[in-house]
């Protein structure tokens, strides 16, 4: 039989409220609703792992069907399971926060002009040794193997592939998060005559730009975009981070540091005029982790996406069943899942990792738990 509480919070439910009642512990059980307030999170994602070998051949399968001219649009997203019936999120989301995805460009093929409020890096997994390209911001940067490029908000960019063979990247954004707050602007050239005005409004290579930003030097401008002005505490003035420099920094850092237990050796992906993470809303960066080397377990307030770049590791996460992992393999570990990750072979791995850290950061509620 039906109570009173339980008639008035139908008709609350009805006119679009509620109370904490149902909320809290027994309430929020009774009444179906998930806790809002929990003793440690709760994450609305899962832990899940993506086969990069089964993915590649649904990549090509996809490409059958999609055009050259859609060549923009030949991706794999990684949906995770938990998201799917989120709206807006569970059409694109990793994470809830994240988009993970795969893209696929052949020889000859280019996804044309177009740009976007949400940021996005793309660390290439497979390339021709050379003319693979994208222009950002009127930057035209060849991509190899291991390199990371990326675009910040609202910038033009473009995507070619002039070599022998084909162009894979791992492709993140923040899109899920802002689709669902509402900041989601999207634009590509109204006519051809347009993306050619954007096409030759070219500033320099990405060397240029690494050469003007990626020394520790910082140039003064009165003249800077308005753009950067606008986003003067998250823009991002470099273009791409090349693979050797990151390489060489692990292998010098391996050399002659010893080994963080819980990170490993890690560097991280910064801004070159905060000294920050590479955008406000996404962290990135390479770990690796030697022979026969095994991590601490750690807990972190991130959710996090693992891309195995070199190596097989084995990933040993709360309440799952280990994971073993070979290259390009992908992981999702949610907020607050303690893991730790084993390399169990006679050869180094390098794991490249994205997260949101950075947002609970802002809002001053990450933490970590070390064990």
């Amino acid at each position: 039989m039906q109570s009173e509480l339980d008639k008035l919070i139908e008709i609350m439910d009805k006119k679009g409220m509620a109370t904490y009642f149902t909320t809290f512990g027994k309430g929020a059980s009774k009444y179906g609703r998930r806790q809002l307030f929990t003793k440690t999170p709760e994450p609305l994602a899962t832990v899940w792992t993506w086969k990069y070998k089964e993915a590649k051949e649904l990549l090509y399968e996809i490409s059958k069907y999609l055009t050259p001219e859609q060549a923009e649009r030949r991706t794999i997203h990684f949906i995770n399971p938990s998201l799917k019936d989120i709206p807006i999120v569970g059409s694109a989301g990793i994470t809830p926060t994240l988009y993970g995805g795969l893209q696929l460009i052949r020889p000859g093929e280019r996804a044309p002009y177009h740009r976007h409020t949400a940021v996005n890096f793309r660390f290439i997994l497979e390339a021709p040794k050379k003319g693979a390209y994208t222009t950002i911001n009127g930057y035209k940067i060849e991509l190899h193997r291991g390199d990371m490029t990326f675009q910040v908000p609202w910038v033009w960019h473009e995507h070619g592939n002039e070599g022998d063979s084909d162009l894979i990247w791992f492709a993140g954004l923040d899109a899920p998060l802002i689709a669902f707050l509402g900041g989601m602007f999207y634009e590509a050239p109204e006519s051809k005559e347009e993306e050619e005005n954007i096409r030759k409004s070219l500033r320099g290579t990405g060397e240029d730009a690494n050469k003007i930003f990626g020394k520790s030097i910082r140039p003064i401008l009165l003249n800077y975009p308005s753009y950067v002005k606008e986003f003067n505490t998250t823009y991002n003035p470099l273009v791409y981070y090349p693979y050797d420099d990151v390489i060489n920094a692990l292998i010098t850092l391996s050399s002659r540091e010893e080994m963080d237990p819980y990170n490993g050796y890690t560097v991280e992906y910064v801004n070159p005029l905060n000294g920050g993470p590479l955008f406000s809303s996404i962290s990135t960066n390479m770990i690796l982790l030697p022979s026969n080397k095994a991590l601490k377990p750690i807990r972190r307030v991130e959710n996090a996406v693992f891309i195995i770049f070199e190596g097989n590791v084995t990933f040993n996460i709360e309440g799952t069943e280990q994971i073993r992992a070979e290259p390009h393999d992908v992981i999702v570990i949610p907020s607050w899942k303690k893991y730790s990750i084993e390399n169990n072979s006679n050869s180094k791995a390098l794991i490249f990792k994205y997260s949101d850290a950075p947002l609970f950061k802002y809002l001053g509620v990450y933490r970590e738990s070390f064990e």
